[in-house]
């Protein structure tokens, strides 16, 4: 794959920069709600930090774990080892076709491109990897791969490779893509999947996502291989509350994923248990974490937020750095992880990326110290010494700047090619201020005479010396007094879940049969089982799992584990055989959830996982969702569009 040609095109700019904002507006909007943030970067920084120190010690444990519930499990030490180890697994079982859930480690690697060369086929099936994939390109972004393209150029792209005209409004570009990728899945002979946590103690393998497209790649096929690098270990499911706040806020402004799937077994399909592999990578992380100075990078979430905030990254996305990680993280990473590299002159030291991270990675400050070391270090401080000299003397700047001017323009397009969009404007600011003069209000020459006399620091120029900061500061503490706390039931419907409270089993047939637009599935478990002759005695059609896989339904009825009101979530365990696939090609899905389980915390919630002797749980949050095209929200994406949760009690009341 190559960065197109294309990038300084100004559209290609607006789009990057207004999915970015949007991002950072949504993370803003939900740090207002979350006072405990400080502590939760803390927390998270201080168990990445004792993974790091004791990496071998936690890669032992979660292979004894995964190997003892029937998985194989393979440390590589650098991207041929995983690539070569992954073409013999396929090799193995025989598989040629394979679909990819988004991945970053696969994009270290060379994966898609490698398998390729091979004679096998990789479908990446989110749909931002997807766009991409089509297109030719490499992601632009950790989290949102298609964030450069608008929707016209992504039903372009969509039109030209599957053959058909598509849409362009995002909600029916989004179903458009979404049915193309249908067969895929169904003939697909082997998943990949990426890892967002894996805890030792337990051996659980921790994905989140939103569009319903992982659960699929990581079921539907008879292989899942799951890779990740070390660096993705946590000592223990407890230990996660932190995390599993801090990655959705930081990523898409979620208090959490529409899914959270925690992996532990293999899994039931028509034809026996799914054969499971993880593939464990080193690659250059083991160097990194040897060097003090530097491996606070390996606590890094992946959630691109200091990629959203950086005024370089805003100019040409993913592709100004020419490396699978962009952005701050990628500049502290491109000297360990091969091939090696040197990126730090792509930092501004503005600082924002440190503010935003929420591992509290200090981004600017590992990036000077690299900068310091690195070979261009002495040509640079020789250039800005010079620069500084020049600087100092108004008349020789001006002379030399209108000089050179003239003669970079062309200069400047031959040398740049595709960055040519960065030269010389075509007069200085100082020169426009000076066409512009006597135009310019009383206000901003009163700016303009302070600023000289470096009294204007911020705020009104009738203020002067009044720091912008500290205003800014004064702002938000008064902020605080005016923010009222939501309830826990109006996280459910910020998650866009409809919550219903029914009591027995003649109530909640009833309800199925008034809310229903199609037929009705059930799943064959003892809490449904009287719902299911109440539904007989009121004539309502309905059907239960049985032997049928994954079939056509307008509501699938699923009993639940547990909720969790702090973020709006429903606890489910698919189980196995027929009902693991239940939820899958309905619109709706209804969670039953006893009332006494209705009201866990996090940490609770967690503890339950980790107890539960099932081998997949997941947690939903919402439908399915994806932004993948103009950060423009899609509920549906590749799963039920909605999501009823039941708190549901006996015949008496009772939980």
């Amino acid at each position: 794959m190559t960065p197109p040609r294309d990038l300084c095109n100004t559209s290609w700019r607006q789009a990057v920069q207004a999915a970015t904002h949007r991002a950072l507006e949504a993370r803003e909007r939900l740090l207002a709600d979350y006072p405990e943030w400080p502590i939760w970067r803390r927390q998270i920084k201080n168990l990445k930090n004792e993974v790091v120190r004791n990496w071998p010690e936690y890669v032992a444990r979660l292979r004894s774990q995964v190997e003892g519930w029937g998985g194989v499990v393979y440390l590589a030490q650098d991207a041929s080892e995983a690539r070569h180890y992954i073409l013999k697994v396929a090799q193995k079982h025989g598989a040629r076709r394979i679909i990819q859930s988004k991945s970053m480690t696969a994009h270290e690697i060379g994966l898609e491109s490698f398998l390729r060369s091979q004679g096998l086929k990789l479908t990446e099936t989110d749909l931002g990897e997807f766009i991409v994939q089509l297109a030719g390109h490499p992601p632009a972004h950790l989290t949102a791969p298609a964030l450069h393209l608008n929707r016209h150029q992504i039903s372009r792209i969509l039109s030209h490779h599957l053959g058909q005209d598509a849409p362009e409004e995002p909600g029916p570009l989004t179903r458009y893509a979404a049915k193309a990728l249908v067969p895929r899945y169904e003939e697909a002979e082997m998943g990949i999947t990426g890892v967002n946590f894996a805890a030792a103690r337990e051996g659980v393998l921790v994905c989140l996502e939103n569009e319903g497209n992982l659960r699929l790649t990581a079921s539907r096929p008879p292989v899942h291989l799951a890779l990740m690098g070390w660096d993705k270990l946590v000592p223990s499911l407890e230990a996660l509350v932190p995390g599993l706040r801090l990655l959705p806020a930081s990523a898409t402004g979620q208090r959490l994923t529409s899914l959270v799937h925690f992996f532990r077994g293999r899994k039931s399909l028509p034809h026996g248990d799914q054969a499971f592999y993880l593939v464990i990578l080193d690659h250059g992380r083991s160097r990194l974490a040897a060097h003090p100075e530097v491996r606070e990078a390996l606590y890094c979430l992946r959630c691109g937020a200091c990629l959203n905030i950086c005024p370089v990254f805003q100019m040409g996305a993913a592709y100004l750095y020419g490396r699978v990680y962009p952005g701050a993280i990628g500049i502290l990473l491109a000297p360990f992880l091969p091939p090696p590299g040197d990126l730090t002159d792509m930092c501004t030291q503005c600082g924002s990326c440190k503010e935003v991270c929420p591992a509290d990675i200090d981004l600017p400050g590992k990036i000077r110290y690299l900068r310091q070391k690195a070979r261009s270090f002495r040509i640079y401080h020789t250039l800005a010494a010079s620069a500084g000299v020049l600087l100092g003397e108004p008349r020789m700047f001006r002379f030399f700047e209108a000089s050179a001017r003239r003669l970079l323009p062309q200069g400047s397009r031959k040398t740049l090619g595709w960055l040519s969009g960065f030269g010389p404007a075509s007069e200085s600011f100082w020169t426009r201020w000076k066409k512009g003069g006597s135009k310019r209000s009383k206000r901003s020459k009163n700016r303009v005479i302070l600023a000289e006399k470096g009294l204007f620091i911020g705020g009104d120029a009738e203020t002067p010396g009044f720091p912008g900061k500290v205003q800014g500061h004064e702002v938000s503490r008064a902020a605080e007094g005016h923010f009222v706390k939501g309830g826990a039931a109006a996280r459910f419907a910020e998650a866009g879940s409809t919550v219903v409270h029914l009591a027995g089993p003649q109530e909640l047939a009833r309800y199925l049969a008034a809310t229903a637009r199609g037929e009705i599935w059930l799943a064959e478990q003892p809490p449904l089982t009287r719902v299911a002759l109440e539904l007989s005695r009121l004539g309502v059609p309905f059907c239960q799992v049985g032997e049928h896989w994954a079939p056509e339904a307008d509501t699938a009825v699923t009993p639940g584990l547990g909720a969790i009101p702090e973020t709006g979530s429903v606890m489910v365990a698919p189980g196995s055989g027929p009902a693991v696939w239940l939820p899958y090609k309905a619109r709706r899905h209804v969670v039953l959830v006893p009332l006494g389980q209705s009201a866990l915390s996090l940490k609770e919630a967690l503890t339950l996982t980790a107890e539960s002797r099932s081998h997949w749980i997941s947690w939903l949050t919402g439908p399915t969702r994806t932004a993948d095209i103009e950060k423009l929200l899609v509920l549906g994406a590749q799963g039920p569009e909605e999501l009823t949760i039941i708190f549901y009690s006996g015949d008496h009341g009772e939980s």
